[in-house]
Order: C-alpha cells, then structure tokens, then sequence
C-alpha cells in the first residue's frame, strides 16, 4: 500500500451517542398507552386516519390483549420515565380471547390501588372500548393527559432520569 494514498483518504467521522431522553416537564409529559391490537388500538388508529387531534407525547404500545398487560409492565414504564400508563382493551363479553379483559380490568384496579398507597396514585388509566370508538379514546387520552398535567412530572424515575 502506498503511504501517502493512505494519508490522504479521509477519516470516517464517529457518530455521536444518542442522548437520553430528558426529563419530562409538565408541559412535556410521557404517557405510554397498552393497546389492544383488536379494539383499542383500532380505536386509536382510527382517531389518527380521522385527524382527530389527541397529544402527540402518547406512546402506543401495540398487545395482542389487554389480559396480556402485566402489572410490571406498567411499573417499568413509570420507573422508566412515564408520567402516566393506559391500558385499554375490548369491551366486555367482546374479548377476542374470551375473558382476556376481564382479567386485565381485576389487575388494573388492584395496581391502581397499590399506586395510590405509595404516592402514585392517578398514573393509571384502565378503559374498555371498541375499534369504532375513536372519539372515546381521543376523550381518554385527553381526559387522562390533563389529569396527569395536574398531577406533574413522574418522582419515581429509574436513575433521576
């Protein structure tokens, strides 16, 4: 190899590591949301092909059933910087895995209840509602974001994130 060929070929440049997220603020806040793939999320997609205007820091998480939620999903979400977690599903007697929602309902009551003992109490939302109730889940998640506006910016984060 020629040495000075060597020299003058030029130096790939290292990409910079991405950056954490910031802290959320109150007028920046997280809010991961558990779709159900046959309803809620329908509900939720609809809402976006309808244009109607919901906020735009909501993550949707995409689940085959609302049943499928584990209580420390919810509680890795929140330790991992969101202010707020929805778990929306099917409507009852309309589950596609028969009682998939009815199980998520009994969970999602008893972890909001332990959240309001350790000082997280209003972090959770638990809806029941159809792929065709766009307009519900719109009202949800607005309804739901103000409450955590309220509420503030998330005390638990996993490493003062």
């Amino acid at each position: 190899m020629n040495p000075s060929k060597a020299s003058s070929t030029p130096k790939r440049k290292r990409k910079s590591k991405p950056k954490a997220k910031a802290a959320s603020t109150p007028d920046k806040l997280r809010i991961v949301s558990f779709c159900c793939h046959y309803c809620s999320y329908g509900a939720a997609d609809l809402a976006g092909s309808s244009k109607m205007p919901y906020p735009l820091n909501v993550e949707i998480i995409r689940v085959p059933c609302s049943g499928r939620v584990d209580p420390l999903h919810v509680l890795h979400a929140l330790e991992n910087g969101a202010d707020g977690v929805m778990v929306t599903g099917c409507l009852k007697d309309q589950c596609h895995f028969v009682t998939g929602n009815l199980h998520a309902e009994k969970r999602m009551m008893k972890l909001q209840k332990w959240l309001e003992t350790i000082g997280l109490g209003g972090r959770l939302e638990f809806q029941l509602m159809s792929a065709g109730m766009a307009k519900r889940w719109v009202e949800t998640t607005k309804s739901f974001y103000d409450r955590i506006k309220e509420l503030g910016p998330n005390p638990l984060r996993k490493g003062g994130k």
